[in-house]
């Protein structure tokens, strides 16, 4: 899949989805707990993806309603006297693409950094107490054999 780059969601075209947006994000290396732990960089592409699912939907759909509003009083303003209802309609569907596409960027940014952060902090500490618990049980195996 490549991502689509026309705004929010035109006609056609692959879409993104959030198992496809981990794809794009690389952890850093140099971060002590990944180089000690590995297997927990698949807590930073769960909680990505957790995130968006949470957050962007909604967001988009906000966005798109707000761009479609705001694009039909613009459109029917500045293409009063326009003959040609083609060349209407494909300048509203540009002006609909753009603006949502850059108001659920903006809208979603925040959220989106809050979400991820807090799935992440979950994630990591489910995981780091699954860990421990195994490390607990391996430790009093290890004592019952001789």
């Amino acid at each position: 899949h490549k991502p689509h780059g026309g705004g929010a969601g035109g006609a056609g075209g692959d879409k993104v989805t959030p198992a496809d947006a981990a794809r794009y994000v690389h952890v850093n290396a140099a971060i002590v707990l990944f180089q000690q732990q590995p297997a927990l960089r698949r807590c930073v592409h769960a909680a990505i993806e957790r995130a968006i699912a949470e957050i962007v939907q909604p967001v988009v759909e906000r966005s798109v309603t707000i761009s479609c509003i705001t694009t039909r009083e613009l459109v029917a303003k500045d293409f009063a006297m326009e003959p040609n209802e083609r060349k209407m309609r494909h300048a509203a569907h540009l002006m609909v693409q753009n603006l949502a596409g850059s108001l659920a960027a903006v809208t979603c940014k925040e959220p989106l950094r809050v979400s991820i952060g807090n799935h992440l902090r979950s994630l990591l500490a489910a995981a780091l107490q699954a860990g421990a618990a195994a490390n607990g049980a391996a430790a009093a195996v290890d004592a019952l054999t001789p």
